[in-house]
């Protein structure tokens, strides 16, 4: 997994990133899930905000 945001990930966790790709075609339950992102952002706070 390549990320402009790896630096940050590796900093919050010792476990490896998985990609979406991983989970093609299966169903994946949480028990407790963080999402601090919206999905398919790369470089701001919401769509389309810079940094």
């Amino acid at each position: 997994y390549r990320s402009a945001f790896q630096d940050t990930f590796e900093a919050f966790t010792r476990n490896p990133l998985w990609d979406l790709k991983t989970f093609r075609g299966k169903t994946v339950c949480f028990k407790n899930l963080v999402l601090p992102l919206l999905p398919r952002m790369i470089f701001g706070l919401y769509y389309n905000t810079p940094l």
